[in-house]
């Protein structure tokens, strides 16, 4: 039995975001279960296990299933009040052949239990049956080209073959290498947008390989692959790397940087009594970064050679072109924002090839997202037009991204009260639109050119702040919408925010303007509050609780207790256990709007249409760095870094 499954993405209307598994059996059949997510994800209690449907079984094959591999190909739909999508699946069979099916997303999502008919269609049978059973398979959406798809096959011949189609079937190009490997291959998987794919197998090889054209070329793994073993768990010196048997399989990292490897242990080599009883297999890591795939782009800035590290000019080159591409991968804000194998990277090259390889890549990365950077000697690079114009243009998932790189590489210990008090004195003064002053900054400095020197983080105060802005016109936005739709219509949801969280934007916004359009809407939601108590208490001893800062509170009683304000609602949290984001520390008790997380500018949030705004994100995302909160844990639980 192999067993796989696939996020059905978000359906509106009458679905609910799903879950979709495949069985494949001996029978050559494909079992498809549905489950669907909670309504909401709760931080005080645990959500409701969902129920599962079993919709159906269809036949695939004649023969045995061995493999399935799910792929989602994000699809506009232009009919009113949906979004579409296509689900892709494929099938391998120990007879040799693989199958790509496709089905649309909102059909599984409303199709009932048990049904007759399952809404797959044959896209293209890839390989006929030649006896060679089909032991990997890996299929996925190449960057730059969403209307194509990707598929590597692997066999227990050892043969390898990747193949690219369009979503209509059309074969595009093929690739095969017959003696990849000369055994069974055990796993495959893409990397760097679809550019090159790694193979490993039970001949104890791991491989790369190049797929341009149509051509599968060996590539020569990556030097330097190890340069992380210093800062992060790595063999035991009690078991040596010779000790180490076939692969068992392989697994890449969002960012393509890193490849991780399941293997074995010859047994004979080890210590019979007590290594061949607790060591039963090993977890590989490798660093990919290095990996050269075609002609190094000149690097913006000088990158100084390596001195503690084992990476050549070249391999630092490719590593910054590798690392660029990664973080341009996660410009969709349909991906994941899991960033954990770019920050450790940029952490490890910082330490041993210094800061200014780091600077180079955050440089050149500021670049591509639109901001006027200019070389000033070997260490300067300063901004030349306004920061506040250039930071509303960009998207709120760039945003995001700037404050999780800043964040984690340059100022870790950073609070969010403190970036409050300094933004407080920051926003107000600095507008960075005086003649004769640019934005420069040195290592991990900011200055201006004039006498009045600031930190890094007053670049990232203006990213919060921006952020801030967008979060606040979304939700009132909402708010706006919800009021005047709920008059006569009892199926329209009523917004989550507390009287008290939308008075205390509306204050916000006051002191924060943002053009005229977002200052009617201001106005008018600012009428809807006349007569109503928007007075918020403490939870300890009911004393009155002041708007006096946007992260905590203190209440006017005789104590004055701390409480934290909600990142997503600025209310205060009276909720035990809270959402919390490991990146920036904030706190959370509700939940986003979704069409924040959509953002392309700030300017689109004037043209969203309001119906678009009322659904908020199903979990917890935090609204300053987008990745996924999680309930605060003590350190004893092991608790994943998210980023």
């Amino acid at each position: 039995m192999n067993v796989e499954s696939a996020n059905g993405g978000i359906v509106f209307g009458e679905a609910q975001d799903f879950v979709l598994i495949a069985v494949g059996t001996k029978l050559g059949e494909v079992c498809l279960l549905r489950m669907h997510y909670p309504q909401n994800y709760m931080a005080d209690k645990a959500c409701s296990s969902s129920e599962v449907s079993f919709l159906g079984t269809f036949e695939v094959h004649h023969a045995w299933v061995t493999i399935l591999c799910w792929c989602k190909c994000d699809v506009e739909m232009h009919h009113a009040g949906g979004c579409g999508g296509k689900l892709f699946l494929a099938t391998g069979s120990s007879d040799g052949s693989v199958k790509v099916w496709c089905g649309d997303i909102q059909a599984f999502g409303l199709m009932p239990p048990n049904s007759q008919q399952m809404p797959f269609s044959l896209l293209r049978q890839v390989l006929f049956g030649d006896l060679m059973p089909v032991t990997s398979l890996v299929m996925t959406v190449p960057s730059g080209a969403a209307n194509h798809l990707l598929l590597a096959v692997g066999k227990g011949c050892g043969s390898l073959t990747a193949w690219e189609c369009s979503l209509s079937g059309e074969c595009m190009r093929e690739a095969e290498q017959h003696q990849a490997h000369s055994q069974v291959v055990t796993g495959i998987g893409w990397a760097f947008g679809g550019r090159c794919v790694y193979s490993c197998s039970q001949d104890n090889m791991l491989r790369a390989w190049l797929f341009h054209g149509g051509q599968l070329i060996p590539l020569p793994f990556p030097e330097g692959s190890g340069f992380y073993d210093s800062d992060s768990p790595g063999l035991s010196s009690e078991l040596p790397a010779s000790v180490l048997d076939c692969y068992f399989g392989l697994a890449l990292s969002k960012g393509s940087l890193t490849l991780v490897a399941v293997r074995g242990i010859e047994t004979d080599m080890v210590n019979p009594m007590y290594q061949s009883r607790s060591h039963k297999g090993v977890v590989q890591l490798f660093w990919i970064g290095g990996q050269h795939l075609s002609k190094l782009p000149r690097p913006l800035l000088n990158i100084p050679e390596a001195n503690s590290s084992n990476l050549s000019r070249a391999e630092l080159a490719q590593w910054e072109s590798n690392i660029l591409f990664s973080i341009q991968h996660f410009d969709n804000e349909k991906e994941a924002l899991i960033l954990w194998d770019i920050l450790a990277a940029l952490n490890s090259l910082k330490h041993t090839s210094g800061n200014n390889f780091v600077d180079a890549v955050i440089s050149k990365c500021l670049v591509n997202w639109g901001f006027k950077l200019e070389s000033w000697g070997d260490d300067v690079v300063m901004f030349t037009q306004d920061l506040q114009i250039i930071l509303s243009s960009i998207s709120s998932r760039r945003l995001h991204m700037i404050n999780i790189l800043f964040r984690q590489l340059y100022m870790s210990n950073l609070t969010p009260e403190q970036v409050s008090r300094r933004g407080l004195l920051n926003v107000a003064n600095c507008t960075f639109t005086r003649v004769g002053e640019h934005l420069s900054f040195v290592n991990q400095s900011i200055k201006l050119s004039g006498d009045q020197g600031i930190l890094w983080e007053n670049f990232l105060v203006h990213v919060e702040h921006e952020l801030r802005q967008r979060l606040v016109l979304v939700t009132l936005h909402t708010v706006a919408w919800q009021e005047s739709n709920c008059v006569g219509h009892s199926n329209v949801k009523q917004h989550e925010i507390s009287r008290s969280g939308v008075s205390h934007m509306v204050e916000w916004a006051v002191a924060h303007p943002s053009g005229v359009s977002s200052q009617l809407l201001v106005n008018k939601i600012s009428e809807t509050l006349i007569g109503n108590n928007c007075v918020e208490l403490c939870t300890f001893c009911s004393a009155t609780v002041p708007f006096d800062s946007i992260e905590v509170a203190h209440c006017q009683g005789s104590i004055s207790h701390k409480l934290q304000r909600c990142a997503a609602s600025f209310e205060i949290c009276h909720i035990s256990p809270l959402w919390f984001c490991i990146c920036c520390a904030r706190w959370a008790a509700k939940q986003t709007p979704a069409a924040f997380f959509m953002l392309s500018s700030k300017h689109c949030v004037e043209q969203l249409s309001l119906s678009s705004t009322s659904c908020n994100t199903k979990q917890p995302f935090c609204p300053f760095c987008g990745i996924l909160m999680q309930k605060m844990l003590p350190d004893c639980f092991l608790r994943l870094p998210l980023i």
